[in-house]
């Protein structure tokens, strides 16, 4: 079902369609591909399948290619993903209509719990350019 499941919709701003598709199957289950514009670049994750039990199989986004980093505002970026990837598969799954709210409250609760490294990250790169500033004037 992953395998061959599209989903397209409208972008926010009006410019083009946003697109979520299968890439095929891979050793983990199945690499998903998501485009959010024909000029974007390509991002991907793997619908990963596991078994929890004889009759039961779980399916769920790892994106970590993209995560990692040092830094607050970069894994706050790579898991900005995983909620597209994650909707796409329940509702691939579940034979139901993408559901961007339940997107958009992924993406509110992933902000808020980096919000605070986010801020101190920022302000150092403010106080760091600032200085810069001042060496070069």
């Amino acid at each position: 079902m992953l395998t061959s499941a599209r989903t397209t919709m409208p972008r926010r701003d009006g410019g083009g369609q946003i697109e979520i598709w299968s890439a095929g199957r891979s050793s983990r289950g199945v690499t998903l591909n998501m485009k959010y514009a024909s000029w974007a670049p390509l991002l991907e994750c793997q619908a990963v399948v596991t078994t929890v039990a004889a009759d039961k199989t779980r399916v769920e986004p790892d994106c970590s290619g993209a995560a990692a980093s040092n830094s607050a505002i970069g894994n706050t970026q790579a898991q900005l993903r995983v909620p597209m990837f994650a909707e796409h598969i329940e509702a691939t799954l579940a034979k139901r209509p993408f559901d961007r709210e339940k997107v958009d409250r992924a993406e509110s609760a992933v902000v808020m719990q980096n919000l605070t490294g986010m801020q101190r990250e920022g302000l150092q790169r403010s106080v760091e350019d600032q200085k810069a500033r001042a060496k070069s004037n």
